[in-house]
């Protein structure tokens, strides 16, 4: 896992989009003997990630609650909820603002590496990883640790300087 820094500046509309699975499986490396809804598995492995972790925006959970509910007592995956619930679309505005920090930090730079490495492990190549939520929990801690070191600089710094309410 590589070391996880801040983006660097404000993300415009434009670049709102984080990922499709449509971008994968129309690519001439996916592997033509594969549906199309396995581009979908890491995306909807990272989704079903930050709605466990409350991370998701208020407006993604004023529009799918029950969706949501269903996703965090595991009746749907996070690949079903992407298919159902945002067009098959990944959005910055899916994400509550720490959500959000941590994703631009992330999402594009490392997550697909991570993913990969920790499915290599289990001779899967990336596109072949079945949607289960064992699976998903192979790639949580994954995500776990890379938010904890994400979060980790802002932690230090809240606490540098504890010291300070003797003055």
């Amino acid at each position: 896992m590589k070391t996880i820094t801040p983006s660097s500046g404000p993300t415009t509309s434009q670049d709102s989009i984080l990922d499709r699975p449509i971008w994968h499986s129309e690519d001439p490396s996916y592997p033509s003997n594969l549906p199309e809804e396995n581009a979908a598995t890491h995306i909807g492995m990272y989704i079903a990630w930050f709605i466990t972790n409350f991370l998701e925006s208020d407006a993604l959970k004023e529009d799918n609650a029950r969706a949501i509910e269903d996703l965090r007592s595991r009746k749907i995956t996070g690949r079903e909820f992407l298919a159902s619930n945002c067009d098959d679309i990944f959005m910055l505005t899916d994400l509550n603002p720490d959500g959000r920090a941590f994703t631009e930090a992330y999402y594009k730079q490392n997550y697909f590496q991570d993913f990969i490495e920790t499915f290599s492990r289990e001779n899967t190549p990336p596109f072949e990883v079945e949607n289960s939520w064992a699976n998903y929990e192979l790639i949580a801690d994954t995500l776990c640790e890379a938010y904890k070191q994400w979060k980790a600089p802002s932690l230090v710094a809240a606490y540098s300087h504890w010291w300070q309410f003797w003055r």
